[in-house]
C-alpha cells in the first residue's frame, strides 16, 4: 500500500461532483443544437402581449383593479427569458427521457457504483489511485452499453410499448452493472491499479490536476459518444417525429388556452358591466372607460390568438411531413 497524500485525498472528496460538469456540458450542447435546428422553437416564442404599447401597459400598472393585476401577472410570466428557460428545461427532460435515455441510465448507474467503490468500500489503495483507475477503466467498459443501446433503443424504447421500455431500462442497467464488475476485475487482475500508485511520485499540484480533470474528460467522451451514436442511429425516426416540434406545439396550445381563458374573463366582466344601472354621469363615464378598456384588451388578445392558431397549424403540418 502506498502512502496516501492527505491533501490530495481530501481534495478528491471535495471535487467529486465536478465530473458532472462534463456530462451536463455535452447534454446542454446537444439540447441547444436541437433547439437551434428547429428555429421556430426560438423565433416563434413571441411575448403574448408584445404589441401592447407602453402607455397602455403603464395604465394597467397604475390600476388597483384585480383584473389589471391578473393581466400584469400574465404579462410578467410570459416574457421571453422565462419562456426560453422553461422550453430549455422541457428540452433537457425530453432529451434524457427519449434519445438520451441511455445517458441517463448509464450515468445514474455507473456514478452510483463508482462512488460506492471509491469512497465507501475499504480497500488498500488511496482514493486518488482508485478514482483514476475506475474512471480510466470506464473508457472501455462502457462500450457494451453504448453498443447495445445503439442497436435496441430505437426498437424497444423509442417505438416500444411500456413492457418493452421497461425491459430496455432494466437491460441497460444490468449490462452497465455487469461490465462494471468486469472493469473492476480487469483493473485488479491486470495490475492497472498498481500502475496508478506511481501517481504519488508526482508533485501535489499535478496529482490534483489529474484527479480533477480526468473524470470530467472521461465523462465528456462517454456522453458525446453515447449521444452521437444513438442520435445518428435514430436520426430518421427523429426527423419524422420531431420531438422539439412537439414540445413547441404543446407550448402554443397552452398559450392558446391561456389567452382564451383571459378573453373569457374580460367578456364576462363586460357582461357584468352592462347589467348594472348607472344613475349619474360619473358612474356612466367609469362604466364606459372600463368597457372600452376591456374591449381593447380583447381585440389585442384575439390578434395574438389568431397568430398562435396559424403557428399551431404550420407546426402540425411540419410534424406530419
Amino acid at each position: 500500500m502506498s502512502m496516501c497524500n492527505a491533501n490530495v485525498e481530501n481534495y478528491v472528496k471535495k471535487i467529486t461532483c465536478l465530473r458532472y460538469l462534463g456530462i451536463s456540458s455535452i447534454i446542454t450542447y446537444k439540447v441547444l443544437i436541437k433547439m437551434l435546428k428547429n428555429k421556430q422553437y426560438i423565433i416563434n416564442n413571441n411575448n403574448l402581449y408584445e404589441n401592447l404599447n407602453d402607455s397602455n401597459t403603464e395604465y394597467y400598472n397604475t390600476s388597483h383593479n384585480t383584473s389589471h393585476n391578473l393581466f400584469n401577472f400574465k404579462l410578467l410570466i410570459d416574457n421571453g427569458y422565462i419562456n426560453f428557460i422553461i422550453l430549455f428545461s422541457k428540452s433537457v427532460i425530453l432529451f434524457l427521457t427519449s434519445e438520451g435515455i441511455c445517458i441517463a441510465l448509464y450515468f445514474a448507474t455507473t456514478a452510483s457504483v463508482d462512488n460506492l467503490t471509491i469512497y465507501f468500500i475499504p480497500i488498500k489503495y488511496c482514493i486518488s489511485e482508485m478514482a483514476l483507475s475506475v474512471y480510466l477503466g470506464s473508457l472501455f467498459s462502457f462500450y457494451p452499453t453504448y453498443y447495445l443501446a445503439s442497436k435496441i433503443q430505437n426498437t424497444f424504447y423509442e417505438k416500444g410499448n411500456k413492457p418493452e421500455q421497461i425491459f430496455f431500462i432494466i437491460t441497460i442497467i444490468m449490462i452497465t452493472l455487469l461490465f462494471f464488475c468486469f472493469r473492476m476485475m480487469i483493473i485488479y487482475k491486470s495490475h492497472f491499479i498498481d500502475l496508478m500508485t506511481n501517481v504519488h511520485k508526482l508533485p501535489d499540484i499535478i496529482q490534483i490536476i489529474l484527479v480533477s480533470f480526468i473524470p470530467i474528460i472521461v465523462d465528456m467522451i462517454q456522453t458525446y459518444i453515447l449521444s452521437s451514436t444513438i442520435t445518428h442511429n435514430n436520426n430518421d425516426n427523429y426527423n419524422n417525429n420531431n420531438d422539439i416540434t412537439i414540445i413547441h406545439i404543446q407550448d402554443i396550445e397552452a398559450k392558446i388556452n391561456k389567452i382564451e381563458n383571459i378573453i373569457t374573463y374580460y367578456e364576462k366582466q363586460n357582461e357584468n358591466l352592462k347589467s348594472h344601472n348607472y344613475n349619474n354621469i360619473t358612474d356612466f363615464v367609469w362604466y364606459n372607460n372600463e368597457l372600452n378598456r376591456n374591449l381593447f384588451i380583447i381585440d389585442h388578445l384575439n390578434i395574438k390568438l389568431n397568430r398562435l392558431i396559424i403557428k399551431h397549424s404550420k407546426l402540425i403540418d411540419i410534424e406530419n411531413q
